[in-house]
């Protein structure tokens, strides 16, 4: 009986990946950061030295949600896999976009990145909204219950999506 759960769980994972649309390899998740009083860290050029280039500065969700709470502030939750081509590209194109950086760090939103694979019990948590991946929510927190306020919809390589929901 064991095997048919485990079977079963497999081919529901595989059914959530096709309809995802994602089948390739990506990025690790971000680690907890301390200090999550703004969103943007200055990218570690060669040698050690700071550039100019930001960087969003992303927290674990338990903490996110910490901070949430806490400071009364938004989340701003992405949901992706390290698999998925469509969330390297977000990666690429979105969350390293001055204009989306500055956005996110002037609406004062707890950045949190959530892999779909390391952290299932979130996903089904969020599976009415969660309809595939990359996924980008708003989201509320109050006495530890999120509650989704806006979802990014459109094309993953530019940030106009991401502005118009995020910074409307």
């Amino acid at each position: 009986m064991r095997n048919v759960t485990h079977a079963v769980s497999i081919i529901l994972a595989c059914l959530f990946v096709f309809l995802a649309g994602c089948n390739s390899c990506g990025s690790e998740p971000a680690a907890i950061v301390p200090d999550a009083g703004s969103v943007i860290t200055q990218d570690a050029g060669s040698g050690g030295a700071a550039s100019n280039e930001p960087k969003l500065k992303w927290v674990e969700f338990e903490e996110a949600l910490k901070i949430a709470e806490l400071e009364d502030r938004q989340m701003m939750i992405y949901f992706f896999a390290t698999w998925c081509p469509y969330c390297k590209q977000v990666d690429k194109d979105i969350w390293t976009n001055r204009d989306v950086i500055n956005c996110i760090d002037d609406a004062g939103y707890v950045a949190t990145r959530v892999d779909v694979d390391r952290y299932p019990t979130l996903v089904k948590e969020f599976q009415e909204e969660l309809t595939g991946i990359p996924r980008t929510m708003l989201a509320t927190v109050d006495d530890s219950t999120v509650t989704i306020t806006s979802i990014v919809k459109g094309w993953y390589s530019s940030p106009e999506p991401f502005l118009e929901v995020l910074c409307p």
